[in-house]
């Protein structure tokens, strides 16, 4: 069974929600830390019900108190993407442990949402480095045309800067790139 956010607003129009995808530990603090600190609805894709932290990111889905939601795919292709909510998404992290994932995870969303923030964990810091300054210019077209106020940043973080705080400094959309946590 899969839940998605039942979002209240237009098609199209951007909402505040941020999406996470990945199964460690990471995506477990970093929903929590959305949701407790800023207040976020949050979404994470996970590629399965069983593996890694699995269990912990679903007991925040049965939290009555939590707006986390839970979708469960092997990979974000685009079906799960958008069944996520990317095209109104304000933020997408990308914390899989495989770099070719989150590359082309990323390079899909910013198609699908030219104004979605990206948070991407790469360990391979040049590869990182080109697909930040590929994915900045992407929106940097498209935010000419359109609203100058909205963030479009790319985020590259090596595996060594995933510390959570770090993480949630840079999915929070409207709260800069310092954040007390």
């Amino acid at each position: 069974m899969t839940a998605t956010l039942h979002l209240r607003r237009e098609p199209g129009q951007r909402s505040e929600h941020m999406i996470i995808c990945g199964d460690d530990t990471l995506v477990h603090r970093l929903a929590h830390e959305l949701d407790a600190v800023c207040g976020e609805a949050v979404t994470v894709v996970l590629p399965s019900r069983r593996d890694g932290h699995a269990a912990d990111i679903a007991a925040l889905h049965r939290d009555p108190r939590s707006p986390v939601e839970l979708l469960v795919s092997a990979r974000p292709d685009e079906q799960t993407l958008r069944a996520a909510g990317v095209e109104r998404a304000a933020a997408l992290a990308l914390t899989y442990a495989d770099d070719q994932v989150n590359m082309t995870a990323a390079l899909l969303a910013r198609s699908l949402n030219p104004t979605v923030r990206l948070v991407i964990r790469m360990f391979n810091r040049e590869r990182g480095r080109h697909l930040e300054r590929l994915l900045d210019r992407a929106a940097a077209v498209y935010a000419r045309h359109e609203d100058p106020w909205i963030d479009v940043s790319t985020t590259v973080l090596s595996d060594a800067d995933t510390a959570v705080p770090e993480l949630v400094a840079a999915a929070a959309v409207g709260h800069g790139h310092s954040l007390q946590v």
